[in-house]
């Protein structure tokens, strides 16, 4: 080890600051916001964005909406045994949304998509390809899981078993880059194979012979912007090892090494190195050969807190997390506390004299606090009521909080170099850019005083930074270093009720069918803008037919449906069954969206009588009953005419039996010179007259009229067909009607009578009959023939 290094290494050791670092201010999460406990063991971002914070009983899952808790004394947890692993909680998520969870011999899983534990890992094993006990696991930085058996390390995506050589001592960490798979060892010695091939390429050693021994405990690695990966290497708490490991040059390098544990670490895109650790937080910078050790922290609350802590993440978007022993979580972020703000105006090394304060004056009934005429001439007027504006030959212009102010209540009015316009408010400072008329409002998050800002005292500082006074202190800070970065957000779906009843697990759901009657949705998104969660826009649009308009929600207009830490709501009620997509994007920018679209297809079906299938039924039926109404019709018209014919012709033989029987004394060549039928055709027809009204009041059937007359069925039918053109059946039934007709006109029965007495089993069907051979009703015959005698 050269001079420089030892001089690199020493100077870390003994450099303590108590300063913040990078003047970072914090905030902090405690059971109080719904962690289920302070003592906070690992960090894990998510690949679909939600953090995973490991405490000592359970895993918490934080979307920027709320937290859940997944147990570990679940009865459920199947805990598989890992012979090799002996180290504390480690925790990786692989490709399929799994989430594995290490101590000491054990791991057991969790599946994010439904948040319950998977059992039977051992049958999980084997589906991977594994033969065999797995006495380790892992998991890459691509979410690959590599599992460690006595024949080597197999991955299933590969295919390929590891030859591992017993010399390199114990397995404690892999990872993958650019097609190699890397393996480090308790040795320090670090193996790279071909991930395809499955051949070793090369080992490298990070120690020499008497070094090897001093840190075999304890293994976190994690990978650099530039492919370089980082080692923290361990011997319980007596000694640990920054090293970095270039793949390039296949060659290690000692960052920091110090007499107690350090935790874990990670580096930023710049190379800046954090380390948690129970002294505090070291903060490497490598660019500069930096090495500070942090030993207290700025909370967002004015206090301080210890840097002592037990892990340490940067998530996607740059923000930092620390897990503490005992006190819960501290986030920050760069776009954090930009604005600089202290109780005293030395305290920000500025110094500026505002000019006394004028008497007091109103515009509008409304007291003026601040004048300012800018650069284009424009007159700004900050009441105690909004900002007027007065600009030459235009009307007044007034701006309120429904247009974008932080407050109504206007203190302070300055100009910056761009010619934008700056209002410290009661209630934090506005931003108002010329010309489009956007506005920016900062508030505490931002660094600017919780307090009340002073009449008048806003200004502009000859190198671009802006002064503003308030009650309790100052805020100092410079336009362009509130520039909004591109940060791409990705919106989750964080709750879903339908009518009224939430849904579980709705993180990765994709798609939902509903019956007509669950038509009422109400949707909840979380943008997991953990920096700026109060920055946060929205645009939606749901999607029918062809409604493509996008809404657009911001923290300047929230509609109702926007909280104040970046929560959209959504609520459709009543939907029509049909096809739809509910489309969210979020952004720090509301006229710039560059991250993900989140879309939701749910369908609500039509109720059965509204489907295709019962409108083509109601066709069919429509058409049918059509159909059969002109079949009824036609067959009604000639059942008519066929009656009426026949009842003509019942009536003539009647008239002609009873000019027979009238004319029963005339002489026999009287009879012949008009015959009508033959003496045999007439006696016949006589005496089946005489045998239907001789039973008029039984059941007489055809086959007892033609027993009666001595004749087969099919004879008295083409008899009577012969003479009269009608079949035995009617002949009976118009027998029997003529003498209901007879007894209606006497008068003497009623109609269930005469329908009795002259063999008709109802009076309904009687009636039936009785209508269709007379036209009318029985009960409305009498004073038809009354009429027409009349």
């Amino acid at each position: 080890m050269n001079l420089k290094r030892l001089l690199l290494i020493l100077l870390s050791i003994i450099t303590y600051v108590a300063a913040y670092p990078d003047g970072f201010v914090y905030s902090k999460y405690t059971v109080l916001d719904g962690l289920n406990d302070n003592h906070v063991q690992h960090i894990l971002q998510l690949s679909d964005g939600r953090m995973a914070f490991t405490t000592l009983g359970n895993i918490n899952l934080y979307d920027g909406y709320r937290f859940q808790t997944i147990h570990f004394n679940g009865k459920d947890i199947d805990r598989y045994t890992l012979s090799n692993y002996k180290g504390a909680y480690r925790v990786y998520e692989s490709k399929d949304h799994l989430l594995w969870v290490k101590n000491f011999k054990q791991v057991w899983c969790a599946d994010l998509k439904t948040n319950q534990y998977v059992s039977h890992l051992e049958a999980y094993f084997r589906n991977e390809g594994v033969r065999g006990s797995v006495i380790d696991l892992f998991v890459d930085s691509s979410l690959q899981i590599w599992l460690l058996t006595s024949r080597g390390l197999w991955n299933g995506q590969f295919g390929q078993m590891l030859k591992i050589s017993g010399h390199w001592g114990q397995l404690q960490d892999v990872e993958f880059h650019k097609g190699k798979v890397f393996l480090f060892f308790s040795t320090g010695l670090v193996a790279a194979y071909d991930a395809k091939s499955g051949r070793l390429q090369y080992t490298s050693d990070a120690f020499g012979p008497q070094e090897r021994s001093l840190y075999t405990e304890t293994s976190m690695i994690t990978k650099g912007s530039d492919g370089r990966i980082y080692q923290l290497r361990g011997n319980g708490w007596t000694h640990t090892v920054c090293l970095v490991f270039d793949p390039t040059t296949r060659r290690w390098q000692q960052l920091l090494k110090v007499p107690y544990l350090l935790h874990t670490m990670f580096v930023t895109q710049e190379g800046k190195i954090y380390i948690s650790c129970a002294k505090g937080l070291w903060v490497i910078d490598q660019q500069q050969h930096s090495y500070v050790l942090k030993e207290h922290l700025k909370i967002d609350d004015g206090t301080t807190e210890s840097a002592v802590s037990n892990t340490i993440y940067q998530d996607s978007e740059g923000g930092i997390w620390i897990g503490t022993y005992n006190h819960g979580l501290l986030y920050t972020h760069t776009l954090r506390n930009r604005m600089h703000s202290a109780p005293h105006l030395s305290d920000l090394g500025v110094t500026y004299a505002f000019p006394e304060k004028s008497d007091i004056k109103y515009y509008q009934a409304s007291r003026i606090t601040d004048t300012l005429v800018d650069s284009r001439g424009w007159k700004w007027i900050g009441t105690t009521d909004g900002v007027h504006l007065e600009t030459p030959g235009k009307p007044v212009k007034r701006f309120y909080m429904e247009d974008g102010l932080a407050s109504d209540f206007i203190h302070g009015i300055t100009e910056d170099s761009n010619h934008h316009i700056w209002l410290s408010t009661s209630r934090g400072i506005t931003q108002i850019r010329i010309p489009e008329f956007i506005f920016s409002s900062y508030s505490w998050a931002d660094g600017a005083l919780k307090g009340e800002y002073s009449d008048g005292k806003a200004a502009t500082l000859p190198d671009g930074r802006i002064i503003m006074g308030g009650l309790n202190g100052w805020t100092l800070f410079h336009p362009d270093s509130l520039l909004m970065p591109e940060i791409s957000l990705r919106p989750a779906l964080v709750g879903l009720s339908v009518n009224g009843e939430p849904e579980e697990h709705v993180t990765f759901l994709q798609e939902k069918e509903l019956d007509y009657q669950h038509n009422s949705l109400s949707f909840v998104f979380s943008a997991q803008n953990y920096a700026q969660p109060e920055r946060t826009s929205y645009r939606y649009r749901l999607l029918n037919a062809n409604d493509t308009t996008w809404k657009v929600v911001t923290p300047n207009n929230r509609q109702g449906i926007l909280s104040n830490n970046g929560i959209l709501s959504l609520s459709f009620v009543h939907l029509s069954p049909g096809d739809y997509t509910l489309q969210v994007m979020a952004s720090l920018d509301a006229d710039a969206w560059q991250g993900e679209m989140r879309e939701f297809h749910f369908v609500i079906h039509h109720p059965w009588w509204s489907t295709t299938w019962a409108y083509l039924l109601y066709v069919v039926l429509i058409c049918g009953f059509i159909v059969g109404c002109f079949a009824l019709y036609r067959h009604q018209i000639k059942m008519r005419h066929n009656e009426e014919i026949l009842l003509l012709k019942i009536k003539n033989l009647i008239e002609q039996v009873g000019q027979y029987e009238r004319q029963t004394d005339m002489t026999e060549s009287e009879l012949k010179e008009e015959p009508k039928l033959s003496p045999s055709d007439n006696e016949f027809l006589t005496r089946a007259i005489k045998l239907v009204e001789e039973n008029i009041d039984q059941p007489y059937t055809v086959e007892q009229l033609s027993r009666d007359l001595c004749m087969e069925r099919t004879g008295l039918y083409k008899k009577l067909t012969l003479l009269m053109d009608t079949s035995p059946v009617i002949f009976i039934r118009n027998i029997r009607l003529r003498k209901a007709a007879e007894m209606l006109l006497q008068g003497e029965k009623s109609i269930s009578e005469i329908a009795v007495a002259t063999g008709f089993g109802s009076s309904s069907y009687f009636s039936k009959c009785f209508q269709k051979a007379y036209g009318c009703k029985p009960s409305e015959y009498t004073n038809k023939t009354n009429e027409e005698i009349s």
